[in-house]
């Protein structure tokens, strides 16, 4: 019907869809196109927000060589992972608003 999953624009945003959503789940960017560029819904947004691990290094990491869709990863304060694209999260999708023609 319309709807997508999100893609935060803003930290404000981010910190609204973890109320609605206290565990990982999926925002709608990839990079199944080319490895490394990722694509988010809305190509526009320039905000991003992949956590970094003094442990693990920074995401994006294609870890296996596997992890091309992108999860927001509450655990980690709601920054940004890339997962393979066969994991199995819940979404949040944005629907826009009808228009109502007079």
């Amino acid at each position: 019907m319309g709807s997508v999953l999100v893609v935060p624009q803003s930290q404000e945003e981010t910190e609204f869809l973890v109320q609605l959503q206290q565990s990982n789940f999926w925002i709608n960017c990839n990079d199944l196109q080319e490895e490394g560029t990722w694509k988010c819904e809305n190509d526009e947004a320039e905000f991003r927000n992949w956590w970094t691990s003094p442990q693990w290094g920074p995401q994006p990491d294609n870890r296996r060589g596997i992890e091309h869709c992108a999860e927001m990863w509450v655990d980690q304060e709601a920054e940004w992972n890339d997962v393979r694209c066969d994991a199995q999260l819940p979404a949040i999708c944005n629907q826009p608003a009808p228009q109502l023609h007079f």
